[in-house]
C-alpha cells in the first residue's frame, strides 16, 4: 500500500494535465478509494476527475471520483444561479462589482467552474455602494452576522461583510462583500485599488458581462491572501490558482509589462516577499514553469523589515483569536489596537444571539465571558 506522502507527487500533473512515468506509477499502484479520499480532502477531487477523463487514465479512480465531481457540479450550479441573481439585482440598484478569488478563477482559469471548489462568493465593490448592496442582500433574504447595527457603525479596520441565508452556523453558502482587498494592517491602504478597479476585465458570461481582476492584480491579491491573510497555510486549491495565473489562458495571461507592474505594485504595498514566496512555492510544489519576467521578480532585493514581517505573519497561527492578536500587534497606537480587538471579543448582541442560539438577552454576559476565556486559551495555544 502506498504511503500518503507519495500522493502530492500527482499535483504537478493536476496543474498541467501532463503525466510523467512516476506519476502514472502512483496512479497504478494506489488503491483508488484511498487516493480518491486524499484528493477529495485536498479539494482536488473534481479537478482530478476531469484531468483523468481528459487523459483516459485510471478508470477505477475515475469511478471513485465521479460522485465528487457531480456533487461539485451541483454545488457550483447553485452558486452560479445565485451569482446571476446578484448581478441582475445589483445592476438594478446601480451597484458595480468585481468577482474575486474562487468564482473569478472558476470562470477564467479552469476548464470547468466545478473543478474549482468555493465556499462562498467573493465580490468587490466600492465603499459608497455598500448601503445599496446591503439592501439588495436583505431583499434577497440574506442577512449579515449582526456585528454592527448599521453600515455607519462598521469600524475602519473591517474590510468585508459576510451575508448568509438563514442560520449562519448551518448556512450552505455565503456572499462576502469586500470594499478593500486586504485586512492586513500594514497592507491595507497600500494596494493600488483605484487602478485595479479601473483595469478590471470584462468577461462574457450567460449573455451578460462580469468583471474580474486583471491577471496581475489577481496574482498580487492571491499571494497576499494565502501568504499573509492565511499565514502560508498550504491549501492546494490556492496554490493551483497561483499556478494557473502564471501559466495563463489565451484571454487571461500576464505579459512582460504585467509582470513588471506586479513587481512595482508588490514593492509599493510592502508585499513583495509574499509574492516571491508564492512563486517559489508553486515552482517547488507544482513544477510551475516561471517565465523570465517572473524570475526577474524573484531576483529583486526586498526590504529586510518587509521580509521579517512576512516571515512572522506566515507562521501558522490557526485560531481566530491569535490572528486578532497578530493584527493588533502590527497596529500602532493603543486606541487603534483596542479598535481591532474589541469587536471580535465583544461583538454585537444580535450576532451573539444568532451565533450561540441564545434565547434570552439576560444570558448574554455569560456567553461573552465564555467567548473571552475561550479566545484567551486559543490565543495562547495558537502563539506557541
Amino acid at each position: 500500500m502506498p504511503h500518503l506522502p507519495q500522493f502530492p507527487t500527482l499535483c504537478p500533473a493536476l496543474a498541467s494535465g501532463e503525466w510523467s512515468d512516476g506519476q502514472l506509477a502512483v496512479l497504478q499502484d494506489s488503491p483508488p478509494d484511498l487516493l480518491a479520499d486524499w484528493l477529495t480532502q485536498q479539494e482536488m477531487g473534481a479537478l482530478a476527475y476531469v484531468r483523468l477523463k481528459e487523459a483516459n487514465l485510471a478508470p477505477p479512480l475515475q469511478t471513485a471520483l465521479a460522485p465528487v465531481y457531480w456533487q461539485s457540479v451541483a454545488a457550483t450550479a447553485v452558486k452560479l444561479e445565485l451569482l446571476a441573481s446578484l448581478q441582475i439585482a445589483f445592476a438594478a440598484a446601480g451597484v458595480e462589482t468585481v468577482l474575486l478569488k474562487g468564482i473569478a478563477f472558476g470562470l477564467t482559469l479552469y476548464p470547468d467552474p466545478a473543478v474549482r471548489p468555493m465556499n462562498d462568493l467573493d465580490l468587490w465593490l466600492l465603499p459608497a455602494a455598500l448601503p445599496a448592496a446591503g439592501q439588495v442582500m436583505a431583499d434577497l433574504g440574506f442577512h449579515d452576522k449582526g456585528l454592527w447595527p448599521d453600515v455607519a457603525a462598521i469600524p475602519p479596520h473591517i474590510t468585508q461583510l459576510d451575508f448568509y441565508p438563514g442560520d449562519l452556523k448551518t448556512s450552505p453558502l455565503s456572499v462576502e462583500l469586500h470594499w478593500d482587498l486586504s485586512q492586513r494592517v500594514g497592507v491595507r491602504g497600500r494596494l493600488p485599488l483605484a487602478r485595479w478597479w479601473d483595469e478590471a476585465l470584462s468577461v462574457p458570461w450567460r449573455g451578460q458581462h462580469v468583471r474580474v481582476l486583471s491577471p496581475g492584480a489577481a496574482l498580487v491579491h492571491t499571494a497576499v491572501h494565502q501568504l499573509l491573510e492565511h499565514r502560508a497555510e498550504l491549501r492546494w486549491r490556492w496554490l493551483l490558482d497561483i499556478d494557473q495565473l502564471v501559466r495563463g489562458q489565451p484571454d487571461h495571461h500576464l505579459s512582460p509589462s504585467d509582470w513588471r507592474q506586479v513587481a512595482a505594485d508588490a514593492e509599493t504595498a510592502g508585499v513583495l516577499p509574499a509574492v516571491q514566496a508564492a512563486l517559489r512555492l508553486v515552482a517547488r510544489e507544482l513544477a510551475t514553469p516561471l517565465p523570465e519576467p517572473a524570475l526577474a521578480l524573484l531576483a529583486l532585493e526586498t526590504d529586510p523589515a518587509q521580509r521579517q514581517m512576512a516571515r512572522h505573519i506566515a507562521k501558522p497561527h490557526r485560531s481566530p483569536a491569535s490572528k486578532v492578536l497578530l493584527n493588533a500587534q502590527n497596529t500602532s497606537g493603543w486606541r487603534r489596537k483596542t479598535a481591532v480587538i474589541l469587536p471580535t471579543l465583544f461583538p454585537h448582541p444580535t450576532y451573539m444571539m444568532q451565533r450561540y442560539h441564545i434565547r434570552h438577552r439576560a444570558l448574554l454576559p455569560f456567553y461573552y465571558l465564555a467567548r473571552l476565556l475561550k479566545g484567551a486559551v486559543m490565543a495562547v495555544i495558537g502563539n506557541r
